[in-house]
């Protein structure tokens, strides 16, 4: 009974601590529906919120819809009105062109009537230059064949006058052998009447290994070489050049036989030319020592390389030691470029030269420009010519130049008495009685 009552007991306990856990938790959902329902009012506020601001945004929306609607059917009539005022103009290009159209095609139509009409007179021209073409033909074969047959008549005409000639030729050759003939005979009887002696007293061969230039022998008179090769090497005979001479021959000669020859008369009769060619006569130098040219000049028909040959390529008379600056050269002819006394410019030209020398005392400053014989040129060393386009004869020069071609001997005689020389071709020997 206790045992049963006091099981009562216990379940109205826990039957009490059962609903006191409901009470709590009705409690619980209570104070949570409360919560939802605030929570509900605060959503339909905001959700009324943003229905209103949706509806002020759609409502501007629209407005800018309706506004652009509005604009883009104003638009749309402007393109319509745009596109009927296109399709009248393209209406009207479509006439023009027409128009045009039908014009070219009118212009085509006359243009190619008129070239069919100029064709038709032109292809009758070219039938008319055709047949006048073949006319001239004819008239040109029949000309060209009677030309042919007057040259061959001329030609024959020719030959016979060809022969004709040569037979006069051949006796103008004859009668010049006779001529020559009596011409030496007559020359034979002028000399045998005037006479004279002429002597050799230098001969200058430019590529014999010896060099005659400005300072060498010509102021001392001593002997160089040998009679015995006297004409084919250089030469200097001390008793003929110590010899009183009134005329002097300047003779180029090929191995002793006479090339060409020169004639001059002294001005001063009876000075030798030791004496002219001196010390003395070396300060100041530059005496042109002959008058009136040559008195004599022959040259052969068949001599070469006279275009600048220092004595028969210019004219005048003979000058001799003539020195200008440092350079002198002791035979040159006053026809051809004289240097004046300070131009130092190793462009005057002859025989016995140097170009690097004190030429009024006659020595020399080394063996580097003085050469036998030069050439006729214009090579003027203070207008830029140098060393090197200097032009000599042969092979005896100083170092500074180059070998050049031998046009020859250049042999020197001198008379008293005899006024003219054997003519080319003759042979010479150290003395020639004329």
């Amino acid at each position: 009974m206790k045992f049963a009552v006091f099981l009562i007991f216990l379940a109205g306990g826990c039957l009490g601590c059962i609903l006191e856990d409901l009470r709590r938790d009705v409690d619980l959902l209570n104070s949570t529906c409360s919560q939802l329902e605030q929570d509900v009012v605060e959503t339909d506020k905001k959700l009324v919120a943003v229905e209103e601001k949706l509806s002020d945004r759609i409502g501007s929306v629209s407005e800018h819809l309706e506004e652009a609607y509005e604009t883009l059917k104003e638009k749309i009539g402007s393109n319509e009105d745009n596109h009927l005022k296109l399709e009248d103009r393209v209406g009207c290009l479509e006439n023009r062109l027409n128009d045009t159209s039908d014009k070219l095609n009118d212009k085509v139509d006359t243009t190619k009537k008129e070239l069919e009409k100029k064709h038709e007179v032109l292809a009758d021209k070219v039938a008319a230059a055709e047949e006048d073409l073949a006319e001239l033909e004819s008239k040109v074969d029949k000309n060209q064949e009677e030309a042919d047959e007057k040259l061959d008549k001329v030609q024959e005409d020719l030959e016979d006058k060809i022969e004709e000639l040569e037979e006069k030729v051949s006796q103008l050759g004859e009668t010049q052998a006779e001529l020559v003939k009596r011409i030496e005979a007559l020359e034979e009887k002028k000399d045998d009447k005037e006479g004279g002696t002429w002597d050799l007293g230098m001969n200058i061969n430019p590529s014999d290994g010896h060099i005659f230039g400005y300072t060498v022998g010509w102021s001392t008179g001593r002997n160089v070489g040998s009679d015995e090769e006297a004409l084919s090497k250089d030469y200097l005979s001390g008793g003929v050049w110590d010899e009183p001479a009134n005329y002097i021959a300047l003779v180029r000669h090929q191995q002793g036989v006479v090339d060409a020859v020169k004639v001059f008369r002294f001005k001063h009769h009876g000075a030798s030319l030791y004496t002219r060619f001196s010390k003395k006569n070396m300060n100041p130098g530059r005496q042109i020592v002959t008058e009136g040219g040559p008195i004599q000049e022959s040259v052969a028909v068949n001599a070469t390389n006279m275009g600048d040959d220092p004595v028969f390529s210019v004219g005048g008379d003979l000058a001799f030691n003539w020195a200008f600056g440092d350079n002198g050269v002791r035979i040159v002819l006053t026809g051809g470029h004289l240097s004046g006394a300070n131009d130092n410019d190793d462009n005057t030209h002859g025989l016995g030269n140097n170009f690097y020398c004190n030429p009024i005392i006659g020595t020399r400053y080394g063996n580097t420009r003085n050469h036998d014989a030069s050439m006729i040129q214009d090579c003027n060393w203070k207008e830029g010519c140098r060393d090197r386009d200097v032009k000599v004869q042969g092979t005896d020069h100083g170092d500074k130049y180059r070998d050049g071609p031998v046009y020859g001997n250049y042999a020197i005689y001198v008379s008293q008495d005899a006024t003219s020389f054997p003519h080319p071709g003759y042979s010479l020997d150290i003395q020639i009685k004329v």
